[in-house]
């Protein structure tokens, strides 16, 4: 569905409308809404918030999010559950998840009531303790009014097709800003998470943040870090930590200078992430500050004459972690920083997934190559260490780091030799036994099993041996010494 399609809404030569109107006619998943509106005609439907603004940048939506209004809630759980499968997720907010019939095992669409949002006497700007009210009756500016920021305030209307944007968003998607709608403070005092997404919306959209939100943004860091007294007399925070380390995840992946110059300049990284902030009063070798020098680590992980050198398409997000930490005089205490923020959250298969372990152990070999000649290890050992996805990611760390640092080490100059080796390992035979032909042997399986393969490899990679059954008698030579 994606080839002409995208290229046909993505065309800035047609207006919005024109573009938002080429994404629905097209997008299987909301053909549905045509007859349930014939079906239900007091009511409209809208598609409103990210996916609006992505269609608008000419991007693919990863979500659809969609308002039914002009219907009592139980009418249209009613007549949504005619044309596919229902979940209600908080009845008293009307949210709901929607799997539109032939697309059951496909991502649901998200669909809401409109609503307001009001704020409690003793409200500590947290989302949670927003009083929300779904009112189908409300007018649908009434709804925009209540986002975040402008380029999340705009909503096509399915009935009249047409867009609807009281806040100017599309002029501000179309002149890179962020800008809060309506006054900025209050809508942080409503919800201190919206100053994060503030931020990490101009990191991941490389878009400035209008003055007055900027100014807002810096003025009310410090409800970020509103606590509450729990049940157990604990004081816990408003704002989760692990809401703070997603929000910086989610803007550093896609723009990890941005994402860094924001937090610091913001105030966000001294309040929140104050290990980091240090790393402005550190001076290293040459007269530049860690802050600097890190900086200059994360600009070489996207160079593109650096990744092709590597015969990388990009750094992993365990590689930009690392790269974060390559000036911390602690590791621990980046390890501590990375635990505290949960940069562990996401799921497995996400391209933010982060193993804390795994950055501490690239961390650990940063200056393996100053105490240890590549050419000089066992070549199995080295292949091992450097020629797997996790090895190359590696060997292009360092290679960044001593750009940063300027350095002119043998380090250095080793980091070259393991390169060149890699590359010429990259085209190795496969391995001549495993764990199974061993066994054949009768050796009973334990840690030898692993030795003995590493020292098959290395014979292999020597051209000692070039076959599986010189493979085997090397094994009988070598448990009869």
């Amino acid at each position: 569905m994606h080839g002409g399609f995208f290229t046909l809404y993505s065309n800035h030569n047609l207006t919005p409308e024109q573009r938002v109107k080429i994404f629905i006619d097209k997008e299987q998943r909301i053909q549905w809404t045509q007859q349930f509106l014939k079906e239900t005609p007091t009511t409209n439907i809208y598609l409103v918030g990210g996916s609006i603004r992505d269609i608008l940048l000419g991007k693919l939506p990863k979500d659809l999010d969609l308002i039914i209004a002009g219907a009592d809630q139980s009418e249209i759980e009613k007549q949504l559950q005619r044309y596919g499968k229902l979940e209600i997720l908080e009845k008293e907010f009307g949210a709901f998840k929607f799997w539109p019939k032939n697309f059951l095992k496909d991502k649901p669409l998200d669909i809401t009531l409109p609503r307001l949002e009001q704020i409690s006497d003793h409200h500590l700007s947290g989302r949670k303790s927003l009083k929300i009210k779904p009112d189908p009756l409300l007018d649908i500016e009434n709804d925009l009014a209540r986002r975040d920021f402008t380029i999340n305030a705009i909503a096509y209307d399915f009935k009249n097709k047409k867009i609807i944007d009281p806040f100017f968003g599309i002029t501000d998607l179309e002149q890179g800003v962020i800008r809060s709608v309506l006054n900025p403070r209050q809508r942080f005092f409503e919800d201190a998470t919206r100053i994060l997404r503030g931020l990490r919306f101009a990191a991941q959209l490389n878009f400035a943040i209008e003055n007055r939100t900027w100014q807002a943004i810096k003025d009310n860091i410090y409800l970020l870090n509103n606590t509450i007294l729990d049940e157990n007399g604990n004081y816990i925070f408003i704002t989760p930590r692990s809401a703070i380390g997603r929000e910086f995840l989610l803007g550093f992946f896609h723009h990890p200078t941005h994402t860094l110059n924001l937090w610091n300049e913001s105030g966000a990284l001294s309040s929140l992430m104050p290990e980091i902030a240090n790393l402005n009063s550190i001076i290293e070798d040459g007269g530049e500050t860690a802050m600097q020098k890190t900086l200059k680590i994360l600009n070489f992980l996207h160079k593109k004459e650096l990744l092709n050198k590597h015969e990388l398409q990009s750094p992993t997000a365990t590689t930009l972690i690392a790269g974060l930490f390559s000036f911390f005089p602690d590791k621990d205490v980046g390890k501590k920083l990375m635990t505290r923020l949960h940069f562990f959250q996401f799921e497995k298969n996400h391209n933010l997934k982060i193993k804390i372990n795994d950055v501490i152990k690239m961390l650990d070999l940063l200056n393996i190559f100053e105490n240890t000649d590549p050419a000089g290890m066992r070549p199995a050992l080295f292949e091992k260490k450097f020629t797997s996805e996790t090895g190359r990611q590696l060997l292009f760390l360092i290679d960044a780091y001593y750009a940063a640092s300027g350095k002119f080490t043998i380090g250095r100059d080793r980091a070259h030799i393991a390169l060149r080796l890699a590359k010429q390992m990259k085209n190795n035979p496969p391995k001549l036994i495993s764990g199974s032909d061993i066994k054949q042997l009768g050796i009973q399986p334990g840690p030898i099993y692993r030795i003995l393969i590493d020292k098959v490899r290395d014979e292999q990679l020597l051209g000692k041996i070039t076959n599986k059954e010189q493979a085997l008698n090397f094994i009988k030579q070598e448990i009869n010494k």
